[in-house]
């Protein structure tokens, strides 16, 4: 588990550090099995912290959105954001990768379905997750 956490941080800091990174690390293959993580209830919280940072941090480049969008990562997200003890880390890097993928169709489109672009206001992007 250890182990995991480490591998999946360095994946965050690599996308952190440069956006040049972002999608080389995406076209690897790397966001559906974080979005996985996020969704198992069997991982340890430091290592969905570690996968909701990781996601952020590459969902600013558009095939990152075009992956996670194509893999469910916009229910995914609202999912993790809901589940009980989420952390306030975790919501934060969430919100962060909505603001990102609210400006790619597909995310628009889900979030839009799902009510949570509605009532959007500068101070609070996503009432909706609410």
């Amino acid at each position: 588990v250890w182990l995991q956490e480490v591998a999946i941080r360095c994946i965050y800091h690599i996308c952190a550090a440069s956006s040049q990174n972002h999608g080389p690390v995406a076209e690897r293959g790397s966001i559906p099995p974080l979005l996985k993580l996020l969704t198992e209830p069997d991982h340890p919280i430091m290592v969905k912290e570690a996968a909701a940072l990781a996601v952020s941090a590459m969902s600013p480049n558009e095939h990152a959105k075009d992956v996670i969008t194509a893999d469910g990562g916009v229910n995914k997200l609202i999912a993790t954001y809901h589940t009980a003890g989420t952390t306030d880390i975790m919501k934060h890097a969430i919100k962060l990768s909505l603001r990102q993928l609210a400006t790619h169709p597909e995310g628009k489109r889900e979030m839009l379905g799902l009510g949570i672009l509605e009532r959007a206001t500068h101070t609070d992007p996503f009432p909706g997750l609410q």
